[in-house]
């Protein structure tokens, strides 16, 4: 939560305490950056900087 306020991080968080999510998604390391659509579809993963941006302007222009 710290990180999430100090980042200013404006899209929501999965704080994962149980390991449930970790185990549906095969998320081995963290952080880890997903981008999912509204209906739940993974759409990208494992982004970092600059990347994050250009997967969202391409989402946004389709």
């Amino acid at each position: 939560m710290k990180a999430i306020k100090e980042e200013n991080i404006p899209y929501p968080s999965i704080i994962n305490f149980k390991k449930t999510d970790t185990d549906v998604y095969g998320i081995s390391g963290i952080p880890q950056i997903m981008l999912f659509s509204p209906d739940g579809t993974i759409l990208a993963r494992d982004l970092r900087g600059e990347d994050i941006e250009q997967k969202l302007a391409e989402i946004f222009t389709e």
